[in-house]
């Protein structure tokens, strides 16, 4: 993606994070009951596509994430 910024709602994500009592559960709560009520992505596209882009990204970040614990550990 093109400009993306990786960092741009970091200040948002980390008062989030921050504020929650449950921890990152309450935030994905939080995050997927707000796609539910204010946006389509579980409505607006095939079925799966939502599943489907969301285990994507999940990977992509997952992958990421075993690269800096490796990387860590040497």
């Amino acid at each position: 993606m093109a400009g993306h910024d990786p960092e741009k709602f970091d200040g948002m994500f980390l008062a989030m994070c921050q504020r929650s009592e449950k921890g990152i559960e309450e935030v994905l709560d939080c995050l997927f009951s707000f796609l539910v009520r204010k946006t389509d992505y579980y409505t607006g596209g095939t079925p799966g596509l939502a599943e489907k882009m969301l285990m994507e990204h999940f990977k992509k970040y997952e992958k990421i994430a075993e690269k800096q614990k490796e990387e860590i550990k040497k």
